[in-house]
């Protein structure tokens, strides 16, 4: 009687032909192609806002700036973009 109770406990497994397991990885992909949730998409407009602003910053603060100042050794001068 203990060796039909031990067996009928042990998990039958099903083995998967490769087709198989793509259906099934196809299906899952479906089930949760949905939109992302909100608070991702919101995060990732922020993100990207500051990507935008600090590339801003590094551009105007390094590149322009030695301009406007005048300093020695800059490549380009004040009016650099107005000459025809």
């Amino acid at each position: 009687m203990s060796t039909a109770k031990a067996n009928s406990a042990k998990p039958t497994v099903k083995w998967l032909s490769c087709s198989e397991i793509i259906r099934v990885q196809e299906a899952t992909r479906e089930a949760r192609s949905g939109p992302q949730p909100w608070i991702l998409r919101k995060l990732t407009v922020g993100f990207v806002f500051l990507i935008i602003a600090w590339a801003t910053y590094v551009y105007i603060g390094r590149v322009c700036l030695r301009m406007i100042r005048r300093e020695d050794g800059v490549v380009g001068s004040r009016g650099l973009g107005s000459k025809q």
